[in-house]
């Protein structure tokens, strides 16, 4: 797999960040919690902007669940960790919405309840981000596709 979608998704993430919050991700977290999204829009017609960007909202929304999931037993960081996976929430809407990426804020929404409702039950499926992000990039490529196809027959037709 190539890399370096991961690395320029996660510097994206990383200079949105407030230093002062000092939530700093690794190299080697990224790679862990990215390579199947990654991989994913590798496969894809997604413009490799849009794909970076794509996948730094995923990563938002994954270091937020991984900050949230750590907060099972109280302890001194219970509080840090909870705030942190909040703060990660907030970036990933700042973030969509700047770059208007609302439709993956949509097609996300309810992943993200399903996976919140689920830890809470005591069955995690974390696993149904990754489904999310898979319907979203699918829908995102069948109307790029549709979109330069009715470019295509408009040409044609003048």
């Amino acid at each position: 797999m190539n890399t370096s979608l991961i690395q320029n998704a996660s510097k994206l993430l990383q200079v949105q960040l407030a230093p002062e919050s000092g939530i700093a991700p690794d190299t080697a977290s990224s790679l862990c919690l990215l390579s199947d999204a990654a991989q994913m829009l590798e496969d894809s017609t997604l413009p490799p902007l849009r794909s970076a960007r794509i996948l730094a909202l995923y990563y938002a929304v994954r270091l937020a669940m991984q900050c949230h999931q750590a907060c099972k037993a109280p302890d001194s960081q219970l509080a840090r960790r909870l705030l942190d996976g909040d703060y990660l929430y907030s970036v990933y809407l700042d973030l969509a919405l700047k770059w208007e990426e609302f439709d993956l804020i949509a097609a996300l929404a309810p992943f993200i309840k399903k996976i919140q409702i689920k830890r809470a039950e005591g069955a995690p499926q974390d696993e149904l981000l990754l489904q999310g992000l898979s319907r979203f990039i699918r829908t995102a490529c069948k109307m790029l596709n549709d979109s330069a196809r009715q470019q295509t027959l408009a040409a044609e037709a003048i």
